[in-house]
């Protein structure tokens, strides 16, 4: 390539961009200057105009659909942070030829400076002859006497003008023979006015009592499911255009009505941009008044389930939660947490809808009792040994269970380890959870005892700190005493009782475990379920195994073990984030019935209600009402 060559290139290469840059200054006819078109991201304010009647015309029900649905549209983005200004509309006798001109007028005096001002027109339009105007057929086209509209608003004399670089006009027609007529010189001669229609220019628009197929489109682009074309987080003219045509031109086809082919025209169509975008996501229905009046109506979400997540919100008029991408994943069935910049709302979630979650106690607490020196080695009274072997581990889990209960909302845990869980002890404590006593505000209690059991006349007992042999009624806490004189007198609604020692299957008698419940069906089922068990009175016990069996001990007792680890989340084989008591059962039973043969043991724990105590069942929530959230 010799020198003259490449000096011709690059005067060439020069002369383009400087050409495509010069394409960018337009004049303005408004300001009498030069201006660039920058992108256009501000307020935009609507005038909704159904010409549902017009003169010597039949009337047009259907425009009045359309204006509904697009005002539908816009009131759901009308938030602090959209795009979405002031929204007027006119329509039937009110829409007449000054009415709008008037509205218009006053749109532009209030909106700010770049603000874009928006008109919606659905109803009779028709080509000026002669020329490439159109005419848009207001209430008082006609005047009685003259076949041509005298009174119709004209495109290119009335509306475009009105544009202007600190107010840019756009126009989104629904009518007849709009087309892109005044692509030409006009769109040159005003580049901030934008033309948005729903037909050609030799064709005609077709409407129906629900609405038209235009305006269906156009009002879910401007909802923000419209294709972000150029990923710039924004809908343009041009990029709502891609997203009407082709589902108004598979409308036509597929109904057999005419076939409209929606048009663009503009200097500013990929500049003005009319609404946000929204990443696709999922809808999920509210089906619960309350919860959206509540203030969650119209919200945008910041976090689900302590994870903050983007574009996502809740749409007042559809009434639905619609989740981003990064979203989805975390709205999981059953329990969860919504949070919005003023609040929080706990929430459930089934089968495609949800309801508000309610706190089904009141006042939580736990009574723990765990011993492992049965050896007295560390005895404050320096007694002597019990007689029963040392356990070891037993402490430590029942500390883990006492952070576990805490985290799922347990408001207060009462401990009695070792040296603290002599038998006056243990029944003074019980006590405060009768009637009258100390603690008889509460609503759910939970009693877990971890440590030896003993048999006496077919009885057990649990051997508390002080046992003595000889002594063995008197230095012990009857188990049968606990599933029926304390179940009987603590006021609390909700008692689960859990006991990991041997022989803890005779505190019951010959009391059965219950049959599982057949699966609930239908709408929010699962959610009935809870809420009739909770709302019942109940007492449950849960025994370390059936009966006679001796309990498994390794680094703790198994039993104890795995009740830890179900509560924690592992019982929760729906993933709904309530633990149910046929779950935390078979959780519990099948890890206890795996470690104890592989210790060539047998042990089944069991689970039962006293009903004549209660119909309930206790629940353990993993999410709503807890000290993570």
């Amino acid at each position: 390539m010799n020198a003259l060559t490449s000096w011709w290139i690059r005067v060439r290469l020069v002369a383009r961009v400087i050409a495509c840059a010069l394409a960018l200054v337009l004049p303005d006819m408004a300001t009498g200057g030069i201006a660039v078109v920058e992108r256009l991201k501000p307020r935009i304010h609507f005038l909704l105009v159904a010409a549902s009647e017009v003169s010597h015309r039949p009337s047009m029900p259907g425009t009045l659909a359309d204006i509904k649905i697009i005002e539908s549209a816009l009131r759901l983005r009308q938030t602090p942070d959209s795009m979405t200004g002031t929204i007027s509309r006119l329509s039937g006798p009110d829409a007449t030829r000054a009415n709008i001109l008037g509205e218009l007028d006053r749109l532009r005096a209030a909106a700010g400076p770049g603000e874009v001002v928006a008109l919606y027109w659905a109803g009779a339009s028709e080509a000026d002859a002669g020329t490439d105007d159109v005419l848009l057929l207001a209430f008082d086209a006609f005047e009685a006497d003259v076949a041509r509209p005298s009174r119709a608003l004209s495109l290119a004399r009335d509306i475009v003008p009105l544009s202007s670089k600190r107010n840019p006009l756009t126009v989104i027609a629904d009518g007849c023979h709009v087309g892109d007529a005044l692509a030409g010189a006009l769109s040159r001669q005003y580049p901030y006015f934008v033309a948005l229609s729903s037909t050609k220019a030799d064709e005609v628009a077709f409407d129906t009592p629900e609405g038209s197929a235009f305006a269906h489109g156009v009002a879910d682009a401007l909802r923000g499911e419209a294709a972000d074309l150029d990923l710039d987080g924004f809908i343009s003219a041009e990029e709502l255009h891609h997203f009407v045509y082709p589902r108004v031109v598979e409308w036509g086809r597929l109904s057999g009505a005419v076939v409209q082919h929606p048009t663009v025209a503009g200097r500013s169509a990929h500049r003005v941009l009319l609404a946000r975008y929204v990443p696709p996501g999922e809808r999920i229905e509210i089906d619960d008044a309350a919860l959206l009046s509540a203030g969650l109506a119209g919200r945008q979400i910041t976090a689900i389930n302590g994870t903050t997540v983007s574009d996502t919100r809740v749409e007042e008029q559809t009434k639905t939660l619609l989740l981003s991408e990064d979203a989805k994943p975390l709205l999981s069935s059953g329990v969860n947490v919504l949070q919005t910049a003023a609040q929080s709302f706990v929430v459930w979630r089934e089968q495609g809808k949800l309801q508000r979650f309610k706190q089904p106690y009141g006042k939580s607490r736990a009574v723990i009792v765990a011993i492992d020196d049965y050896e007295r080695k560390n005895d404050p009274k320096r007694r002597g040994p019990t007689g029963l072997a040392g356990l070891g581990q037993m402490v430590p889990i029942a500390r883990s269970l006492s952070a576990t209960l805490i985290k799922l909302g347990f408001d207060d845990v009462k401990t009695l380890f070792d040296a603290e869980a002599e038998s006056a002890n243990v029944e003074d404590l019980l006590k405060q959870f009768w009637d009258g006593g100390k603690y008889s505000d509460t609503d759910r209690l939970f009693v877990f005892f971890a440590g030896h059991g003993i048999k006496r006349d077919e009885g057990a007992w649990f051997a508390t700190y002080d046992y003595q042999p000889e002594r063995a009624k008197l230095t012990t806490v009857s188990m049968r005493d606990l599933t029926l004189r304390h179940a009987a007198n603590f006021s609390a609604k909700h008692v689960f009782m859990a006991i990991d020692a041997c022989h803890a299957g005779l505190a019951l008698g010959h009391v059965l475990a219950e049959p599982a419940r057949p699966k609930p069906d239908g709408e929010f089922a699962a959610l009935s379920v809870i809420a009739t068990d909770t709302s019942r009175k109940t007492r449950n016990v849960f025994v370390a195994g059936t009966e006679d069996e001796e309990a498994v001990y390794i680094n703790g007792g198994i039993f104890s073990s795995a009740l830890v680890a179900a509560l924690n989340g592992d019982a929760d084989s729906d993933r709904d984030n309530v633990i149910r008591l046929e779950e935390l059962e078979a959780a519990v039973r099948m890890d206890v019935i795996k470690e104890a043969r592989q210790t060539g043991r047998s042990q089944a724990p069991s689970m039962h209600r006293l009903t004549d105590l209660g119909e309930g069942r206790m629940v353990f929530l993993l999410r709503g009402f807890n000290r993570k959230d």
